[in-house]
């Protein structure tokens, strides 16, 4: 939510901001995770969006109550507006229970990122794995019972879907469009108390928590079934694509894509997303791929930087939509210089 106030943006420096509000205001399609979202972009921004649903590993577990070895799981970037403070008090206050913390170093949160992994250490009942694969993380979710979120701040996670696909209960302060009270996917609350009171029944009740566990992977799969989920991205593409070929008829170009990030084989979120939208794309939206990271040393990521920039300058020209996927923990000067190569055309 706080990509879509101005006075809540998580960027430091102001021609970092004029540069998200210009490509904010100019893109051809705008894409919001809520309706909150979307009602936020028109009011601050007079922005028009649609409604898309995040993009997850379909990592099912068929696991049952007893057979989940971790009682709690709070997975995300340690940061302090992600309060894992909180989740190290929850776990002081229910010292019967397991916790398991996943997560890696925040952007200039590294005093943070020491601070919850030393006070973590001092705790019996909980485990503090640091980062983690998408994968690997993923895998945990299937032998969790509850999943915690206890952040100040977020959009619509990842975490939740991920929770969901395993029927795994989630109990959080954010409840993004009160989806986790109306569908039952797990208890929303508004205080720490209650956060104690909530984990608890989920982890002494086997009843209620295979109810709460049933209803998470009924909404997972009602709701997110594949077709479903790509159908705004597509229809965000195919728009920009009508639009730029009824305006190509008048020159006598073809329209035709690049879309910039992760080199596909990478491991996480966004080289998904990647692959279900070039799988997904009809054949009328040519699709040409320019990889800007792949893994390995830092000397091979600069140099596959540098040859995506040139790759990039060269087709800027010839394609009538650049669609770019940026990873959270990727550099912010190789972000501000694709960008920017991207708005030059």
């Amino acid at each position: 939510d706080a990509d879509c106030e101005p006075d809540t943006l998580i960027i430091e420096y102001a021609r970092d901001k004029w540069l998200y509000e210009y490509g904010l205001r100019r893109a051809s399609g705008v894409l919001a995770q809520t309706v909150k979202q979307q009602q936020l972009l028109r009011d601050n921004y007079g922005v028009d969006s649609e409604v898309a649903k995040l993009v997850v590993a379909r990592d099912r577990s068929d696991s049952t109550f007893h057979e989940r070895n971790i009682d709690a799981l709070w997975v995300s970037n340690i940061r302090r507006l992600k309060r894992p403070d909180l989740l190290l008090r929850l776990a002081g206050e229910v010292p019967d229970a397991s916790f398991h913390i996943v997560g890696g170093i925040g952007a200039g949160e590294r005093d943070c990122f020491e601070e919850t992994r030393t006070q973590a250490q001092q705790l019996e009942n909980v485990t503090f794995h640091g980062p983690l694969s998408f994968r690997d993380a993923t895998a945990l979710f299937g032998r969790t019972r509850v999943f915690v979120n206890t952040s100040d701040v977020e959009g619509f996670p990842n975490t939740y879907l991920q929770a969901g696909a395993t029927g795994t209960p989630v109990v959080a302060f954010f409840d993004p469009d009160g989806l986790i009270a109306r569908e039952g996917l797990g208890i929303a609350v508004k205080t720490l108390d209650e956060m104690q009171a909530a984990v608890t029944k989920l982890l002494r009740s086997e009843g209620e928590w295979n109810a709460a566990s049933a209803r998470c992977k009924a909404f997972f799969e009602r709701e997110y079934a594949e077709d479903l989920v790509l159908k705004p991205y597509i229809s965000a593409i195919q728009d920009a694509q009508l639009a730029k070929a009824t305006r190509a008829r008048r020159t006598g170009h073809r329209g035709s894509v690049v879309m910039v990030g992760p080199a596909l084989g990478v491991r996480g979120g966004v080289s998904a997303v990647e692959r279900a939208l070039i799988e997904s794309a009809p054949e009328s939206v040519p699709i040409r791929h320019v990889a800007t990271m792949v893994e390995g040393p830092k000397w091979l990521k600069l140099v596959q930087f540098v040859r995506a920039l040139f790759s990039i300058a060269l087709r800027l020209r010839r394609h009538d939509l650049v669609h770019i996927h940026f990873a959270s923990g990727a550099s912010r000067r190789r972000k501000m210089l694709i960008a920017r190569f991207a708005l030059a055309r």
